[in-house]
């Protein structure tokens, strides 16, 4: 079952939408309608993470983001043994543009949608343990919502920034319990 969930959200990220634009979508107010946007989070970079977004424009207020993170960390416990930690992530969101005179993907939005990720540790050369070598894997599943703010410029140049809240739910491991986690997100990106 957790792999057929992960397995559904992975191929919901790689599909594309293929939408018919009516002659009002191809014209707004200022002469050019954005269609797709591709954008990365320069922050997660702090945190050994890369992280890529799509977004398309399905109707003239909403939109559906599909976004891939992956990371990688590594470092030493004192007074022995190293540590390794890998995490893809997958991420499906529909986000309502509620700006008067703009259209999307262009003004203030709210968001909500669902995701997934694994994460595998492994541990090795631990002093004085009854197991000095090992190997985790970890599913979580959840829920988002966002609320923030997009700017596309005339050449397609597209900053975001949003925060909201996430709720993790651990799917195979009982040693941590399901939790509500912050979010904040800023997105730099081109759109078309």
């Amino acid at each position: 079952m957790k792999k057929i969930v992960l397995s559904l959200i992975l191929l919901a990220c790689t599909c594309t939408l293929i939408a018919q634009e009516t002659n009002e979508e191809k014209i707004n107010e200022k002469g050019n309608t954005f269609k797709n946007s591709l954008k990365v989070h320069p922050l997660n970079i702090f945190v050994n993470e890369l992280v890529l977004e799509y977004e398309r424009v399905i109707r003239k207020k909403s939109s559906l983001i599909f976004t891939l993170g992956l990371g990688y960390e590594d470092g030493d416990f004192i007074p022995s043994g190293t540590f390794e930690e890998y995490l893809i992530f997958s991420q499906v969101d529909y986000r309502y543009y509620f700006s008067k005179s703009k259209i999307a993907p262009k003004g203030f939005f709210v968001s909500g949608g669902a995701f997934g990720f694994y994460e595998h540790i492994r541990y090795k050369g631990l002093f004085r343990t009854v197991q000095p070598n090992i190997n985790q894997d970890f599913f979580t599943a959840g829920i988002s919502g966002d609320i923030g703010y997009q700017w596309v410029f005339k050449k397609g140049i597209t900053i975001g920034i949003s925060g909201g809240a996430d709720l993790q739910i651990p799917l195979n491991y009982d040693n941590s319990s399901t939790k509500v986690r912050p979010d904040l997100n800023v997105a730099i990106g081109y759109s078309w």
